[in-house]
């Protein structure tokens, strides 16, 4: 059993690594771009802040980030949580993924790829069970790519794609246009001027829209950057917050 506990880890270390090297391949061509305050001087306060704290002048724009992180999650309220361990791929320059997070139970693969999401689960590594996939899905799958930005915050300034609205003194909205689609956040800052919290209405499957909570901290310089090495995702439901996932960042990697 430990000999093929072994073979998965490292052959889902291989896909991520083959995934991220894809990603890093689409950008070798595109110039390096390079963070200005001048992007920040007409964002709302908290956002301009936030990017004056985990930002220096003349950081390099991430065009690639992979991780990997180990936690627990939760496939239904009343279910306990089980260890997880998972590996992350991320194209930065466009929404684009591929998590991959191991239980002793199943094998799950969230992705957004060339403008499609799927999720996929797999009892015991390889009977499929869940095989979820079309627009709504493909909107949650962006929602995940874009909240997930906090690892690489560059992706985060203002850009054709995206953009900041006011809020109150330590909340905005955060836009993001990208083909056919249109999502947004109300993100939360602290007094540290941390993204702390991210919120929105998101696709729950059968259950529809619900309220979706994405909550961040433990922020440590990573490449020049400041980024929250803990996360977690919460449904807001009528019977009470359900938190289905929490993670805990083991290892970090931007290529720029």
């Amino acid at each position: 059993m430990k000999k093929i506990t072994c073979l998965g880890i490292i052959l889902s270390l291989l896909f991520i690594s083959c995934q991220t090297n894809k990603f890093m391949m689409t950008q070798t061509n595109k110039p390096i771009m390079r963070y200005s305050e001048s992007q920040i001087n007409d964002l709302p306060k908290p956002v301009k802040n936030y990017f004056e704290y985990c930002l220096k002048p003349g950081q390099a724009y991430a065009k690639s980030c992979s991780l990997t992180h180990v936690g627990w999650f939760k496939t239904a309220p009343e279910r306990p949580a089980m260890p997880i361990k998972g590996t992350q791929a991320f194209n930065c320059r466009k929404p684009e993924f591929v998590w991959t997070g191991k239980t002793k139970a199943f094998k799950a693969i969230d992705k957004f790829v060339e403008g499609e999401g799927q999720l996929s689960v797999y009892l015991f590594g390889f009977l499929r069970i869940v095989n979820e996939k079309g627009k709504e899905v493909s909107e949650a799958e962006m929602l995940r790519w874009l909240g997930e930005s906090v690892w690489f915050p560059t992706n985060l300034l203002p850009s054709e794609h995206l953009s900041w609205l006011p809020k109150d003194e330590h909340t905005a909205v955060l836009q993001y246009r990208w083909k056919d689609f249109e999502i947004a956040y109300d993100v939360q800052f602290n007094e540290k001027w941390q993204i702390t919290a991210l919120t929105c209405m998101r696709h729950m499957g059968k259950d529809g829209y619900k309220p979706w909570i994405g909550r961040v901290n433990d922020y440590k310089e990573i490449n020049g950057m400041f980024v929250p090495m803990k996360i977690s995702a919460s449904w807001s439901l009528d019977e009470g917050e359900y938190q289905y996932a929490n993670f805990e960042i083991e290892e970090l990697n931007h290529q720029f």
